[in-house]
């Protein structure tokens, strides 16, 4: 069983439902995917799954999920849309800290061991489901 992390990290939900369609075409083709986490409740995923800008309370959340492991791997990870893969229109607000890449390197300097196999960057606002389908693909035939 493949295990998945779903982070929303604060976004409109664009992204979000643009990514059940992805899942929707999948698994029209056959390929289902097990229901993900959607919080952090191991230390150890294979594929992790992003939306949203960062903002500084997801932030938190997150920071506060993984300081109980003190280490999580991340797997393969998939960025979807502009927010998620660097702030998108709210990269300069006060409450948003840049997207995934800033998150994960403030999460370093917090001391917590943070592995990830790859990264996959899906841009637009919103993504499109055909491209979070290949991605997904992409992933799961590494």
């Amino acid at each position: 069983m493949v295990k998945i992390l779903y982070l929303n990290l604060g976004g409109c939900n664009g992204c979000d439902i643009e990514l059940l369609a992805g899942v929707f075409r999948l698994e029209e083709r056959g390929i289902s995917l097990e229901r993900p986490d959607h919080n952090i409740e191991h230390d150890e995923y294979d594929i992790t799954i992003v939306t949203g800008p960062g903002t500084l309370g997801n932030f938190c959340r997150i920071l506060n999920s993984i300081k109980r492991f003190g280490r999580i791997n991340f797997g393969d990870v998939i960025i979807l849309g502009s927010c998620a893969c660097g702030g998108g229109i709210w990269y300069d607000s006060y409450m948003v800290t840049g997207g995934w890449d800033y998150i994960i390197e403030e999460l370093k300097a917090r001391g917590i061991d943070v592995k990830y196999r790859s990264k996959i960057y899906v841009t637009g606002c919103p993504v499109r489901p055909e491209d979070v389908e290949k991605a997904i693909v992409q992933v799961l035939h590494r």
